[in-house]
């Protein structure tokens, strides 16, 4: 299969994303059995200052220039991401340090997603440009993560190393919702 590394899209910060003024948020779900599954390898999840409890992997997440109408971007950007599915290789465990303005450390299950997903990105992109819809992304890297929880920043987080056969499998995925600043979810696929 091939991997992605880089996108113009960010999945850097997940935490509090939908609560951004002016922001766009599109997710993909992934299984709570296999989000399960990593929790239980760490020792100290308990001291963690917030967990994650909605397994899923930020497929997009910026900040828009302006209010726009959410109908309108769910109306354009939904034939482009229904019934989107793909499969996600599984890395192992990653931190990302001093997230949410430097206070926290976010414990992440770092993925890698098929080549042809940055292309739908870049496409969403392009689509959302050439209507006049202006995206800021923070981070220009995409790491597609599924996040297992918030620490203090410089926490010794302590885990096991996940075995052979969890890092073998592939964690399967969907493209999920979009929500526009605080908006409810509206689903691509029916609910």
């Amino acid at each position: 299969m091939d991997k992605i590394y880089t996108s113009y899209l960010n999945c850097l910060v997940e935490k509090d994303v939908s609560d951004e003024e002016n922001s766009i948020y599109i997710t993909c779900k992934l299984s709570k059995d296999l989000q399960e599954k990593f929790k239980a390898l760490v020792y100290n999840l308990d001291t963690a200052e917030e967990i994650e409890d909605e397994p899923h992997c930020t497929f997009l997440w910026a900040n828009l220039d302006k209010i726009y109408d959410k109908e309108m971007i769910f109306r354009l950007i939904r034939p482009i991401l229904k019934d989107i599915e793909f499969d996600a290789s599984i890395l192992g465990f990653h931190t990302f340090e001093k997230v949410s303005e430097g206070k926290q450390d976010c414990l992440v299950v770092q993925l890698e997603a098929p080549a042809n997903i940055i292309q739908l990105q870049l496409d969403l992109k392009i689509l959302l440009d050439k209507n006049d819809i202006e995206l800021t992304q923070t981070y220009p890297e995409w790491k597609p993560h599924m996040t297992i929880g918030y620490f203090k920043a410089g926490t010794d987080i302590q885990y096991d190393q996940p075995s052979n056969d969890m890092l073998a499998k592939l964690a399967p995925t969907s493209i999920d919702y979009l929500k526009v600043n605080n908006s409810k979810p509206m689903y691509f696929n029916e609910q």
